[in-house]
């Protein structure tokens, strides 16, 4: 890794935010039932940078398909009157998963007909769940900072591709935020790809964190006890 920092105080943490009931899935407009099984489970994960005397950058990442303004900005409100973080200092950010629970106000219009009202309630209930969840992971980051070093780079995939335009333009840079602990072991790693987690079609109507859920998974599992970030890239057409 190039662009070796001074020693900051980094906390990271994780929370499981896989619903446990049946709900309508964002991304495809042509699902119109509630999902129908977990192949994968959905996480929510915060890096935390900088000591308080610094004031602390937080990046949190979800696993959906969007987060609407209105959650992220209750859920920094809500961090801000706890520990004092200006707005400034939070970022949410999303994998874009396209397997994920919708989220009221999230791509409200996908779907081009009104959702029925039952399942309008799960949506609702799953969007302030979420709330908590993300509240929650962002101040067990805030709470477990510690000494560490960071990096980063810039790597390459080449697994995007333009799916308007065959041959058109895709970003294959894979930027690479790398955070080890004072013994050198890897603590956290957050990436970006500009690629659409569309590898499940809207055919399947399960709970997937697709392309991006796996990621995180063959790298923690190659690191143990190291959290994995994963956060999409100015996709578009990819």
């Amino acid at each position: 890794m190039k662009n070796q920092h001074n020693t900051l105080a980094v906390g990271v943490a994780q929370v499981e935010i896989t619903p446990d009931y049946p709900i309508r899935l964002s991304g495809y407009g042509s699902r119109r039932t509630e999902s129908e099984g977990i192949i994968q489970r959905l996480w929510a994960k915060a890096l935390a940078i900088g000591s308080d005397t610094e004031e602390p950058v937080i990046v949190v990442t979800v696993e959906n398909c969007g987060l609407p303004d209105e959650l992220t900005e209750e859920v920094a409100h809500r961090v801000k009157q706890k520990t004092g973080l200006s707005r400034a200092h939070f970022v949410a950010c999303f994998t874009h998963t396209h397997s994920a629970p919708c989220l009221t106000n999230a791509a409200p219009f996908i779907f081009s007909s009104d959702i029925p009202p039952e399942q309008q309630e799960k949506i609702e209930r799953y969007t302030q769940q979420l709330g908590d969840w993300l509240e929650t992971v962002t101040l067990e980051a805030l709470a477990n900072r510690e000494p560490c070093q960071v990096a980063w780079n810039v790597g390459e995939l080449d697994f995007a591709k333009n799916r308007r335009t065959e041959g058109g333009p895709i970003d294959h840079g894979l930027p690479m935020l790398h955070v080890t602990d004072a013994d050198g072991a890897l603590r956290a790693v957050w990436a970006s790809y500009a690629c659409h987690c569309t590898t499940l079609a809207g055919s399947d109507n399960h709970i997937c964190g697709d392309w991006a859920g796996y990621a995180q998974e063959a790298i923690q599992a190659a690191n143990p006890g190291a959290t994995a970030l994963i956060s999409i890239g100015c996709g578009a057409d990819a």
